[in-house]
């Protein structure tokens, strides 16, 4: 069944155009920040040959963000951020784009801007929920994929109905996930929800327990998992083994697994809830995107 919502695509904040013909900038009123204008407005799309209906949806973290152009397809400082910024966008310096490359499946991926000025503390930039977090909007995530779906069909790019999304948040990305989890954007449709070392908190304990339960009373979303990806020994471990914890008492479906050994592709191809750990000093917290988010597209299909 397609995830894809009805509708027509929403006008543009600025006008969309292709970077080359696999990547694209769109501009999207359904974007998270949306309502702040201009680049914040931006999603950075990859589309590979031969797309299969899977579609990946990547909130960057602090720090990061995702405006592109065919003069500068590894980025260019958004409108909204300090000319200090360094001109790297999420999607070119993760190499999203090779996620269809991690097979088998043949996503589309979306990163949309998440990124806000953050004038509090040291960082350029912090992450914003914006539209994943207003509870006036039902369903953020199938309006995003929807309009970005739409405006990639009219700059001639070969995009099917979606089938199955993922949805991975990164560090400072994981609040938009947290945000949307009382929302229907979780909820009726074939999902994987990835954070990337990203559990810091954001959302309560009983919200993600409902979302997994409501899962498991559904058969067409029983296959939906939730994988906590984080790093040995840091605040992101603390939390996660407390929701794994959580999770196992009420009965819940429950896996975990560890980066490197010979069972963890067999366990991260279960569904609910997986955690899995990674020693420090494997995978460093910025190379999560690259490095372990493939595996995660890889184990979604064959689970």
């Amino acid at each position: 069944m397609s995830v894809l919502l009805a509708g027509a695509s929403l006008a543009a904040a600025f006008e969309s155009a292709r970077i080359d013909d696999g990547t694209a900038l769109v501009s999207s009123l359904a974007s998270p920040l949306a309502e702040r204008g201009g680049d914040s407005a931006a999603v950075w799309c990859a589309v590979p040959t031969a797309a299969d209906g899977a579609v990946v949806v990547f909130f960057h973290g602090n720090d990061g963000f995702v405006t592109a152009s065919q003069s500068h397809p590894d980025g260019y400082v958004p409108s909204w951020a300090p000319r200090s910024a360094p001109p790297r966008a999420v999607g070119p310096a993760y190499a999203l784009h090779a996620l269809a490359d991690a097979g088998p499946l043949r996503p589309i991926v979306l990163a949309p801007e998440v990124g806000v000025r953050d004038t509090a503390n040291a960082a350029w930039a912090t992450t914003s929920s914006g539209r994943f977090g207003d509870r006036s909007v039902d369903d953020a995530l199938g309006s995003l994929v929807t309009d970005a779906v739409l405006q990639l069909r009219s700059l001639s790019y070969t995009v099917p109905d979606p089938t199955r999304v993922l949805v991975a948040g990164h560090s400072g990305g994981g609040r938009l996930i947290a945000a949307a989890l009382p929302s229907k954007s979780f909820r009726g449709r074939a999902i994987d929800l990835l954070m990337l070392d990203a559990t810091y908190g954001w959302g309560e304990p009983a919200e993600w327990l409902a979302l997994l339960r409501d899962w498991q009373a559904h058969p067409e979303t029983r296959n939906n998992r939730l994988v906590l990806a984080y790093l040995t020994g840091t605040g992101t471990q603390a939390q996660s083994q407390a929701l794994l914890a959580a999770a196992r008492k009420e009965g819940l479906p429950v896996s975990t697994a560890v980066w490197g050994a010979p069972t963890t592709e067999e366990m991260l191809r279960q569904a609910g809830l997986v955690g899995l750990a990674i020693p420090r000093g494997a995978v460093s917290h910025g190379a999560m995107p690259s490095q372990v988010l493939p595996l995660l597209v890889r184990t979604a299909l064959l689970r």
